[in-house]
């Protein structure tokens, strides 16, 4: 059996869609948690009257904490083999879980990641594709490093998790962060599984540029975030033991362009040198790991110019040349 959890909170445009794509699934061996987060529209009765309609789907009610609370709560209640989880202003296709599950062969993979599908519109669709994999095997250096790599390793959805790997390893979402929280469970997943299938398959319908959507509802994003995002990479593979060129190279990089981008991002046209001299430096102090970009900064594929300032302390200096060049 597969759990199927969507946290819920104010999506009564949204939220029938999403329900019964899951109810005109091809697969039947499925529940349905909808877990309502304190919704203060119609949601509740709708989730309700779909507890009358189809005996798969239960409702937990609860108090506002967020969409992390939301998914716990799922997760502690779910009985299935294995887990997905679905954003209630989102759907998926008929054959969804379908798909998902012939993946789970005598292999039994604690992960099966699966691409998806961004919609704005009937007309303004965009598939983001993963490159198939039988099996990847998180127990080596290589397969680590190839799942976080994948393009949307970061996101809940699109997946089916082992059951028992969750709740033996005690892997829940932070409810006390309100951004990437999504990206740190993950990391924890990767962190103890085993095994990971990746499939080509993408029936996910992501909805994007919704004003009241779960993920505009979340506050500005913060370099903060991205950095301690890339300690807990950095300690993954660090305790393992794993520290070959390719794993250097991506460390380094990831850990360069949160910062790169961050200033490019925070650096405003007309500020001042002055202004944007204290934005500059207030992020390269920020770098949890000078030396280890200072050791594989020939790895950084960057100007080198841009690197030797950020890696060496040099903010007036990068002022000043993003002046120069009319960036700022």
């Amino acid at each position: 059996m597969i759990s199927v959890i969507i946290p819920v909170y104010n999506t009564e445009n949204y939220l029938p869609a999403c329900v019964e794509s899951l109810l005109s699934q091809t697969y039947a061996d499925f529940e349905l948690l909808l877990i309502d987060d304190g919704s203060q529209d119609k949601s509740p009765d709708i989730c309700d009257n779909y507890t009358r309609k189809d005996k798969r789907v239960k409702v937990i009610h609860k108090r506002n904490e967020g969409v992390s609370a939301a998914r716990n709560t799922g997760i502690d209640a779910s009985v299935g083999e294995y887990i997905t989880f679905i954003d209630s202003d989102d759907w998926v296709a008929p054959d969804y879980l379908q798909s998902l599950s012939e993946k789970l062969t005598a292999k039994t993979p604690d992960l099966v990641t699966s691409g998806l599908i961004w919609w704005e519109d009937s007309t303004r669709q965009q598939r983001d594709v993963l490159a198939p994999c039988l099996l990847i095997d998180l127990r080596t250096e290589e397969g680590l490093r190839d799942i976080v790599m994948q393009s949307l390793i970061t996101s809940p959805v699109g997946k089916l998790y082992r059951r028992k790997m969750i709740v033996e390893n005690k892997l829940r979402f932070d409810i006390s962060l309100s951004f990437a929280e999504d990206r740190d469970f993950n990391v924890g997943v990767i962190s103890v599984a085993k095994t990971v299938v990746t499939t080509d398959y993408t029936g996910y319908y992501y909805r994007r540029n919704l004003s009241d959507s779960l993920s505009a509802l979340k506050p500005t994003h913060s370099v903060d975030v991205d950095l301690a995002y890339w300690v807990k990479l950095h300690h993954l593979f660090a305790s393992q033991g794993y520290s070959s060129g390719p794993t250097r190279k991506l460390l380094a990089e990831r850990l360069y362009y949160i910062v790169s981008d961050a200033i490019s991002s925070g650096a405003k046209r007309g500020a001042g040198i002055k202004d944007n001299y204290r934005r500059i430096k207030r992020l390269i102090d920020k770098i949890p790991d000078r030396e280890y970009l200072a050791d594989n900064i020939d790895m950084i594929t960057a100007p080198r110019m841009v690197k030797n300032c950020i890696v060496n302390n040099h903010p007036l200096l990068l002022t000043l040349y993003y002046k120069l060049l009319r960036l700022i």
